[in-house]
């Protein structure tokens, strides 16, 4: 295949899940932090019990990070942090314990990467912009599609990893953004936060589509791939959208589902991505 006629290639990935994951379990981590502040005597199953009822029940009413209701990512999460350790704290939450939460779950204190995601995207790098005979493509855009807040950026710049385009415009996060050398860099992360729905929303996939292409300035055509560990909002959201997906089933349990694509680790990303089903 001559270059001229060569496809570009874009490939996407879910955030927590699927490139990172809490350090410790999120319960240990609040409980190690509210320590420091004086609230004692939590254990992991209380507070993993009133943090899921608190996610829960914030998600339901103020959607999407408080976007729906016009709350900023931290608002949100404050509220989060205060419904799941108030019960266990007769005296009152130290502020402190809120912004030090916040700031541990928006950098490598709170997460870390799993082992082949340096590995995968040193690949891609390779690959950006060389096509050979088993490398159909003569571009390469990597991007993240993540229901989430602008958090994810610091999280993954604390990780070595950078970001050349985001569609955050809170700001609220870049005062606790650590400064890391960049081992490797991805080309754009969009945000449910910002976009304004959630994955399986197909609004999402094409503001993925609409700035890789505004990021690459590349005319042609393309194949869109998106990596993801939830078999609803990942792989059958990008499915819905017109692109090609692969589950990422990083816990090794594989639903039953027929058809589906489905690895447990992103290692085999050549194939996937030079020969996609």
């Amino acid at each position: 295949m001559s270059r001229s006629n060569a496809r570009n290639l874009l490939v996407t990935f879910d955030a927590f899940g699927t490139l990172f994951r809490p350090r410790l379990p999120i319960a240990r981590q609040y409980i190690e932090v509210a320590e420091e502040w004086g609230v004692t005597g939590l254990t992991e199953k209380q507070v993993k019990s009133s943090f899921k009822e608190a996610f829960a029940e914030g998600s339901k009413l103020f959607p999407n990070y408080g976007k729906s209701a016009g709350m900023r990512p931290a608002e949100w999460w404050g509220r989060i942090i205060r419904k799941t350790l108030e019960p266990f704290a007769p005296d009152g939450l130290a502020p402190g314990i809120i912004s030090d939460l916040i700031r541990r779950f928006s950098t490598s204190n709170g997460y870390e990467l799993y082992d082949d995601v340096i590995p995968c995207l040193e690949v891609l790098q390779k690959f950006r912009s060389r096509q050979t005979d088993i490398w159909p493509y003569r571009s390469v855009t990597v991007g993240i599609i993540t229901n989430s807040d602008s958090r994810v950026v610091p999280i993954l710049n604390s990780l070595s990893i950078g970001v050349r385009s985001y569609t955050s415009k809170t700001g609220w996060e870049e005062a606790l953004w650590p400064l890391v050398e960049k081992k490797l860099e991805v080309d754009f992360v969009v945000l449910s936060y910002d976009v304004g729905v959630e994955k399986p929303h197909h609004q999402i996939f094409r503001e993925a589509e609409r700035m890789a292409k505004e990021y690459t300035k590349l005319e042609g055509s393309w194949t869109r791939i998106h990596f993801g560990d939830d078999i609803t909002k990942d792989y059958y959201g990008a499915k819905l959208a017109g692109w090609k997906a692969v589950l990422v089933c990083r816990d090794g349990n594989k639903p039953d589902n027929q058809g589906v694509v489905m690895v447990q680790r992103l290692w085999p990303i050549f194939g996937l991505c030079a020969f996609p089903r």
